[in-house]
């Protein structure tokens, strides 16, 4: 291989690894400073509504139409974060699917019963632990097993 093609081909390699970097950290630089920004002033506040609220309160400081526009705003721009949380909420109630699993489970055991078919409890209630929505009813079969007063497996 010629010597000189050699060293035309390492200028160019290190010129190109050069741009590189140089265009990964201006990308980088692209990305970080808007999220610096925005993250800044999340941190960096002056003070919440809730404060001026505080402060007409207490000291009657403030414009009361400003704040009541504000607040309402605020509650406004809450409100599906608030719904969000109740139906989030609404998922781990377990009272209300063990109430349902147990009614589940009554009607099975009728049918079984007027079948005449018999069945082990525990295996139905694993089986059962599968369908329900919750992720904390699906814990264990010994907790179902116990709320709905089944006789254990060991005996």
């Amino acid at each position: 291989m010629n010597l000189a093609f050699r060293g035309y081909k390492d200028k160019g390699f290190t010129a190109i690894a050069y741009f590189c970097v140089l265009l990964l950290g201006f990308l980088l630089l692209v990305v970080l400073i808007p999220m610096t920004g925005r993250g800044l002033s999340a941190v960096l506040f002056r003070e919440t509504v809730e404060f001026r609220r505080m402060q007409y309160a207490i000291f009657n400081r403030g414009n009361e139409e400003r704040l009541r526009a504000q607040v309402a705003r605020v509650e406004e721009a809450r409100r599906p974060i608030y719904e969000l949380l109740d139906s989030f909420a609404r998922g781990i109630d377990t009272e209300s699917q063990i109430s349902r699993v147990r009614d589940i489970f009554r009607r099975f055991n009728e049918e079984l019963r007027l079948q005449s078919f018999a069945a082990k409890p525990d295996i139905f209630a694993i089986s059962l632990l599968r369908h329900i929505q919750a992720p904390t009813a699906r814990k264990s079969a010994n907790s179902l097993t116990k709320c709905l007063r089944l006789p254990s497996r060991r005996g």
